[in-house]
């Protein structure tokens, strides 16, 4: 009879004469007469928990055969996946980018005004309009309600978002820094879609004029035509109702 070694892989148990597998993702060492399931060691990637091999979990890596707990990436930088197998899988964490040169002690956080929100060594986007991005921003904040932010404008906080200036509605007109609509005087109004800056704007209704030549629009005065004034409108007024 001849003895030979169990192969690569398995190991003879006490109470058997054929070899046993080890359990997944773990082998024993070459070259070995194992006779425990002790002797199977975990596989590159992976790491003991309680009976099994698990792989490495993110931010971590395992290059080597053994019982080992896997290593830790250096601070701000992960893995893309679990089951790294060696330090050059750890990359700059989402809100980092790698300043510098290869040295991933140079992960620094992105900027105020930019973001990052995936593992890599990339740059830090820009803030887009409208959002805000602190220090280390992964993602970009949303101006909060009313509030808007041009997108070449600094966008590091949400001090940075300005309030959006309401649109004057019809039948008003809002001169600069209004805090509230100034309604048209008498019998004059104004669309929405038109230009609302000062009185000038609110229009006399149909039927109606004013007679204030300085344009300052105080009222809108009734047309009533005279039978004994040869034109029309009377001297001194102005006539703004179409007829």
């Amino acid at each position: 009879m001849t003895c030979r070694a169990c192969p690569d892989g398995s190991y003879l148990t006490q109470t058997s004469v054929s070899c046993a597998e080890c359990p997944a993702h773990s082998r024993v060492p070459r070259p070995a007469n194992a006779s425990s399931v002790l002797a199977c060691e975990c596989e590159a990637a992976h790491t003991p928990s309680a009976t099994t091999c698990v792989l490495c979990e993110l931010a971590s890596y395992k290059g080597a055969l053994g019982n080992v707990s896997c290593t830790l990436c250096p601070a701000n930088t992960n893995t893309t996946a679990r089951g790294g197998v060696a330090l050059t899988e750890c990359f700059c964490a989402p809100g980092f980018f790698l300043e510098g040169d290869s040295t991933l002690a140079a992960c620094a956080p992105c900027p105020a005004g930019s973001f990052k929100g995936h593992v890599g060594n990339g740059t830090c986007a820009a803030c887009p309009a409208d959002t805000f991005c602190p220090l280390q921003s992964t993602t970009p904040v949303p101006c909060v309600g009313n509030s808007s932010r041009l997108a070449t404008a600094r966008g590091s906080n949400m001090l940075n978002c300005q309030c959006q200036p309401a649109t004057c509605p019809a039948d008003t007109f809002c001169p600069l820094q209004s805090t509230a609509p100034v309604p048209c005087v008498g019998n004059s109004s104004r669309l929405a879609t038109a230009h609302g800056s000062d009185m000038l704007d609110c229009q006399c209704q149909p039927g109606f004029y004013t007679d204030d030549s300085m344009f300052t629009r105080h009222d809108c005065t009734l047309h009533v035509r005279m039978q004994n004034w040869r034109s029309w409108p009377p001297p001194g007024r102005v006539f703004v109702d179409g007829y």
